[in-house]
């Protein structure tokens, strides 16, 4: 037999015609036509004539550049610092292809992949996930990320930050200047017996201020810190706060009523999960109980338009603005919405005692909480 037989039989993609090309572009997975786009100038052009749109892209810590597509699903492109040689993998927990190689400076390797995806897949909107609690992930990475997104055209909708420390939260004020949608804040406790609950405060300087996102959402691990409410001149504030006691309640009421709290707030939403004590919550604060059947407010929050019904009126200082405390988050359609019984029965319920509790119903022998945690929803108008 002729050892020509033992070579491989090749063809060059490029000798063939259009149509032809591009019915084999059609089998191409993500990968082969991002390693399609880095041959040459030519193959560039035609990986981005064959190449699908992106529904969008992500860039995740600690160097990670994600793909989505909804009939693809998602492709990861993971420059590592670990010496070693490409790899192709399946993650065992979602199933979504990797591919990874060594890379002596993964977070620039990183940017370099976002830019050549977001050229060729053609798609500028990019979600910024960052876990700072990454060893891998240094504070000049960080920094570059941000400088990178400073100067870039592209669209940041949403912006995920996962951190411990107030230095943290610190870092990404004063140097992300992207203006994005949301951002998703997750303050994280230190590893112990009670992780992720933790003790220590989040220390934050009082200076720091961001007008960036239209939305903010906070879930906090460690012991509340008003501070970190006033960076946000968000109108939108949601959060979850696991180490809120009914004291911290009551002063960022009376701070609202002064004045000492950021003014550009029309929606401020507080899950606490346990039981509050109103008594306590609206202590040396006057309050004006309404009753859900007779008095209903509509409210305009950024693009959302929505109707309140009841709640308790607390007025700032000089009369010029009013924040309609709720302790469940209803937002109804319109005005002629039914009014949902549990709004009377908790109005009728705080009048007499003060104290909002677990109500309970007694089904089939089995008592069944129904209210598992309080939610303070401060509406300003």
């Amino acid at each position: 037999m002729s050892s020509l037989a033992l070579v491989p039989f090749t063809f060059s993609l490029l000798k063939l015609p259009f149509i032809a090309l591009q019915n084999v572009a059609d089998y191409l997975n993500p990968y082969e036509i991002y390693h399609f786009s880095r041959i040459s100038k030519k193959t560039n052009i035609l990986a981005k004539v064959f190449s699908k749109k992106a529904t969008r892209i992500y860039l995740i810590s600690p160097f990670c550049v994600l793909i989505d597509y909804q009939e693809k699903g998602d492709w990861s492109i993971e420059p590592n610092i670990e010496p070693g040689p490409d790899s192709y993998k399946v993650d065992r927990k979602n199933h979504q292809p990797i591919y990874a190689y060594f890379s002596k400076k993964p977070a620039s390797e990183a940017l370099r992949v976002l830019e050549r995806v977001v050229d060729v897949f053609k798609c500028s909107i990019i979600y910024l996930q960052l876990n700072t609690r990454s060893s891998r992930l240094r504070r000049q990475d960080l920094t570059s990320y941000f400088d990178w997104f400073t100067v870039n055209p592209s669209e940041v909708p949403y912006v995920y930050l996962k951190c411990k420390h107030g230095a943290d939260v610190q870092c990404f004020i004063e140097n992300y200047k992207k203006p994005s949608d949301e951002l998703d804040l997750i303050v994280w406790g230190e590893r112990g017996r009670s992780w992720p609950l933790n003790r220590e405060l989040l220390e934050l300087p009082d200076n720091l201020e961001t007008n960036l996102f239209k939305k903010v959402k906070i879930i906090s691990y460690k012991p509340a810190n008003l501070n970190l409410y006033n960076i946000f001149s968000s109108p939108v504030i949601d959060s979850v706060e696991h180490q809120l006691p009914d004291s911290y309640l009551n002063t960022f009421l009376k701070n609202w009523q002064s004045g000492l709290t950021n003014p550009n707030w029309k929606s401020v939403c507080i899950s606490v999960p346990r039981q509050t004590n109103l008594i306590n919550i609206l202590d040396g604060i006057t309050a004006t109980y309404r009753d859900p059947r007779t008095v209903k407010r509509q409210i305009n929050v950024d693009k959302e338009s929505f109707w309140i019904f009841g709640g308790i009126d607390i007025e700032n200082h000089d009369g010029s603005a009013t924040a309609t405390v709720q302790w469940k988050k209803y937002k109804m359609e319109n005005e002629d919405s039914e009014v949902p019984n549990e709004l009377i029965e908790e109005y009728e319920r705080n009048q007499e005692s003060g104290e909002v509790q677990h109500v309970e119903q007694v089904l089939q022998g089995i008592v069944e909480q129904l209210l598992a945690s309080s939610t303070f929803s401060m509406y300003i108008w």
